[in-house]
């Protein structure tokens, strides 16, 4: 590639191409990144110094150095659903906040505007730039009990992973160009507001003492404009929006249900009856495996994504989970 021979050009493209999209299933189904940082990948600013580079492959780049982040943070943090951060690990999660500022500061204006997708290159950064920092900062949630006592630094960070979650769902809702593109967009995108979503309805319930900046009806007005987005996009039965907004459906339901719940429920009551987590309630929604789904963070933050529990009954499932 130094030497400007187009094959290998086209050859590091490629690479590049497959780290991206391997990531990009990494995240989208909860598991560790296979494809580690070699020095091709970490060298991409070379390959933009080719002659033969295009507006593309900016957006393609921009990608590759958000995730060498990412995978930086998952080297230190890791996947373990029981092990919550330390107070410790507060600073380096800083530093990785402070990384994905500067990520979006130096590739948004590099995106430039295109006459076919018009500003979606700039305004996807800003995209990633916020489930970035909702990936990153929903950390100082797990394996958390909602009684605990938060430190400053973990309420901090779960504050900034709430409004991470609100911004990339706004985002996709009030900006015409990523809208358009719902149904045509690689399905890390749809991971991105799919788990937005999950994360918010999930820390609604879980965290609803007023702990946490989290408004149970704000978070119910968003998703439900999200899956009305989602379901007027959807391309046909089998696509994939359609898994998204039926798992999404059933899962504003149980939430609806605690809500109304919580509304009932007089204001010196010690004990709260939500139908989603005390089996020994009669009320219209049943103690079940699917409905537990709410009353728990898993699957829900950080590295520990999955989107399993939306619809598994779907038919053709397995090809979207493969």
């Amino acid at each position: 590639m130094t030497r400007g021979q187009t094959d290998q050009f086209e050859r590091a493209k490629l690479w590049y191409l497959i780290y991206v999209c391997e990531h990009h299933f990494s995240i989208a189904y909860g598991r560790p990144p296979s494809i580690h940082e070699d020095a091709a990948i970490k060298n991409y600013e070379t390959f933009l110094q080719s002659p033969s580079a295009v507006p593309g492959d900016v957006r393609l780049i921009a990608q590759v150095a958000l995730f060498v982040i990412l995978t930086e943070a998952y080297r230190i943090y890791g996947s373990d659903t029981e092990q919550a951060l330390t107070e410790s690990d507060f600073g380096q999660l800083r530093s990785f906040n402070r990384a994905i500022e500067q990520w979006r500061m130096l590739w948004q204006p590099r995106s430039l505007d295109n006459p076919y997708v018009r500003t979606y290159p700039s305004k996807g950064v800003v995209l990633h730039y916020h489930f970035a920092r909702f990936q990153l900062n929903s950390l100082a949630l797990r394996a958390i009990s909602p009684n605990m006592q938060f430190s400053p630094e973990r309420k901090e960070a779960a504050n900034v992973a709430i409004s991470s979650a609100m911004a990339t769902l706004n985002l996709v809702l009030e900006e015409v160009d990523l809208r358009d593109a719902v149904v045509g967009v690689p399905i890390f995108t749809h991971t991105m507001i799919t788990f937005s979503a999950v994360f918010l309805l999930k820390v609604a319930v879980i965290w609803n003492t007023g702990y946490l900046n989290v408004d149970a009806g704000q978070v119910q007005h968003l998703v439900e404009r999200i899956i009305d987005l989602i379901t007027r996009a959807s391309a046909g039965e089998k696509h994939l929006t359609r898994h998204i907004s039926r798992g999404l459906g059933k899962m504003l339901e149980r939430f609806k249900a605690w809500n109304r719940s919580a509304a009932n429920t007089s204001p010196d009551s010690t004990n709260m009856t939500n139908p989603i987590m005390d089996s020994g309630t009669e009320s219209s929604t049943s103690f079940t495996p699917s409905n537990m789904l709410i009353s728990d963070m898993v699957g829900a933050y950080g590295f520990n994504l999955d989107e399993h529990f939306l619809d598994p009954y779907m038919p053709n499932y397995g090809f979207y989970a493969t």
